[in-house]
């Protein structure tokens, strides 16, 4: 099962652009609706708030003009431009300024507070559901580059027919949630122990993913025990531990380079790995049942006539 399974991901390994490309275009979609929308939000909110200080700024005239004057006597002239644009620069006085600005606007305008607030209240939810879009936007991207990557992946390793397809969508869950459910109970009486938890659930889906795969292609041709044993659970597990070990170490590898382009590279080819993963049992039981199918026919004697003697 271990070639089985090295030589599936091997074989395979150009399919991983599927996800990539997928993923990608998802992110690039999302990434630019994004920042669409949130221009769109922040030329709008620029725009009431200019009409709200434009507003509060003809009602108190005297007040700003005072402001201004008071302002520009916090810096200092020593009759150098460069030196009083550079105070004129200075975050600490540009933000100061403003600070005090919007302080006397409110102090003006019992309104101005409140509507100031309401603009940027509404600005700040807006970002937040623009982004949650594109966060929504790329986790579609991902299902959809997953359901794509395991379907041309099982059409190479292990294609199945209608029937078959229908077992794997109907009694395939059903055993998972008994399995699973299981696992996980027998994992919370055993709790405290961390690794006999991670055996437990680790082997559950190694039992799993067999015999799913034995229900599948090879209920009818071939024994469950020859299937589901010792030798096989471990075998498939240590494929598993190999794949991810090929994946862990290609991420490392790039991370020298650069994190965030390891993640980006390392994300599609982990979909990849996954559908691997499910396909590598079948694609094991499938052989199976097609080498025992063809142990059994009958070999078949080609009759050759006697030579005629002269």
């Amino acid at each position: 099962m271990i070639k089985t399974s090295l030589k599936n991901f091997c074989n395979s390994i150009l399919y991983v652009f599927i996800p990539m490309g997928i993923i990608y275009l998802f992110v690039l979609l999302a990434l630019f609706g994004f920042l669409n929308a949130a221009i769109g939000s922040a030329t709008s909110t620029l725009d009431e708030l200019s009409e709200l200080i434009s507003g509060t700024v003809t009602q108190s005239e005297i007040s700003v003009s005072d402001f201004i004057v008071y302002a520009g006597e916090k810096l200092t002239w020593d009759g150098n431009i460069f030196n009083y644009i550079g105070q004129i620069i200075d975050t600490e006085w540009v933000l100061t300024t403003i600070k005090e600005f919007f302080e006397l606007l409110g102090s003006s305008s019992e309104a101005f507070t409140a509507d100031f607030t309401a603009i940027v209240v509404n600005f700040s939810v807006a970002i937040r559901t623009q982004f949650a879009l594109a966060i929504v936007c790329c986790y579609l991207g991902l299902l959809f580059a997953n359901y794509a990557t395991g379907f041309v992946v099982r059409r190479k390793n292990a294609r199945r027919g209608f029937k078959k397809w229908v077992v794997a969508n109907t009694v395939i869950p059903f055993v998972e949630s008994l399995v699973l459910s299981g696992a996980f109970a027998l994992a919370g009486v055993i709790r405290y122990y961390s690794l006999l938890v991670f055996a437990v659930i680790v082997t559950a889906y190694a039992f799993l993913a067999l015999t799913s795969s034995w229900i599948v292609y090879g209920n009818k041709t071939v024994a469950f025990k020859d299937v589901v044993n010792g030798k096989n659970l471990l075998e498939y597990l240590v494929s598993v531990a190999l794949i991810f070990l090929c994946v862990a170490a290609f991420f490392f590898l790039v991370m020298l380079i650069n994190f965030v382009l390891a993640a980006l590279i390392v994300i599609p080819i982990v979909v990849y790995a996954l559908n691997i993963i499910k396909v590598n049992a079948d694609s094991y039981v499938k052989g199976l049942a097609e080498s025992k199918i063809t142990a059994e026919q009958p070999a078949q004697t080609l009759s050759v006539p006697p030579e005629s003697e002269e």
